[in-house]
């Protein structure tokens, strides 16, 4: 072979190298945003089912004004889920959600997390990381 077709293919391999690198690098950034999207989907879906259990009647099987009785749909908390971990802590003036997430946050270090407070006046959301 020829010199120049030997410094072709070295060039070919480093385009492809930096190719693959690129990509993995961007399937970890999109990986941690659908995880980010998918806690913080499952966090508003429980605000809702508190928020709606708050306002309807005791008569009806509500809180009457109360978040007290109130539980998540099981297949939001609790055991592992695919994206991490939600917990639910209830008492009668608000509605706590801890999510954990798998991945590595904005940190580098710990994982991605968020605490959500459920109220009548609305929902302060914290991240964590």
């Amino acid at each position: 072979m020829g010199q120049q077709q030997l410094l072709l293919i070295i060039l070919g391999v480093i385009i492809v190298g930096i190719a693959v690198v690129v990509g993995i690098n961007m399937f970890t950034a999109q990986s941690k945003e659908s995880q980010r999207d998918e806690l913080l989907n499952r966090i508003n879906t429980i605000a809702d089912f508190a928020i709606a259990y708050n306002k309807r009647p005791t008569e009806m099987g509500g809180g009457g004004g109360s978040f007290l009785g109130f539980s998540a749909p099981s297949n939001l908390i609790g055991r592992r889920i695919d994206v991490g971990r939600i917990n639910v802590n209830v008492n009668a003036n608000r509605v706590r959600v801890n999510a954990r997430g798998t991945d590595i946050g904005d940190d580098g270090a710990n994982v991605i997390r968020y605490r959500a407070d459920i109220r009548m006046s609305g929902i302060t959301l914290t991240k964590f990381n």
